[in-house]
């Protein structure tokens, strides 16, 4: 959980922060638009990274399980 949400904090705010600063540009400086965008885009990349982490975890145990 702590480096699930480290990453998924950092990764959307990255993200969020690059589309915030372009949209920022073409819009002029709108910054409803750069919030709504930070805020989907961290979503969506947290989400993301939870099912693929699951997705791991769930494989671990399925091959610790044929192991034993």
């Amino acid at each position: 959980n702590i480096n699930g949400n480290v990453n998924g904090n950092v990764n959307g705010n990255v993200n969020g922060n690059i589309n915030d600063n372009i949209n920022d540009n073409i819009n002029g400086n709108i910054n409803i638009n750069g919030n709504i965008n930070i805020n989907i885009n961290g979503n969506v990349i947290s989400m993301t990274m939870q099912y693929q982490w699951q997705c791991n975890i769930n494989g671990n145990i399925n091959g610790n399980i044929n192991d034993n």
